[in-house]
């Protein structure tokens, strides 16, 4: 990304996509480090979701591939016989280290 004022090249880089939010994160409406991006000369203010989340069922290999989370997510685990869903995604920016870290909760 480069400045249209001052031309300085910045940049915003994922170091990290490993975070789990889990069914008790979610009981206990815990915030859960999703993402960690690595920010020079830009300052994240929001995220969108969008696609391309996988998702798996409580207590089953179920996968749910590619899970639009800018929307409610609803869908159906054969193997645990039973409906899924994600709704009301909320986010926050937690700004720490030497970049911000995209925490997600769903409830």
């Amino acid at each position: 990304i480069k400045c249209n004022f001052c031309s300085r090249e910045n940049s915003v880089n994922v170091v990290s996509m490993s975070g789990v939010y889990t069914h008790d994160d979610s009981e206990a409406s815990r915030f859960v480090e999703l993402a960690v991006f690595d920010c020079r000369g830009v300052e994240l203010c929001e995220f969108e979701p969008r696609s391309g989340w996988r998702c798996t069922g409580n207590g089953t290999s179920s996968v749910f591939d590619d899970v639009d989370l800018s929307d409610d997510f609803a869908d159906y685990d054969d193997k645990a016989s039973s409906a899924v869903g994600i709704a009301n995604f909320e986010h926050k920016i937690d700004k720490s280290g030497g970049g911000g870290k995209g925490k997600g909760k769903k409830k």
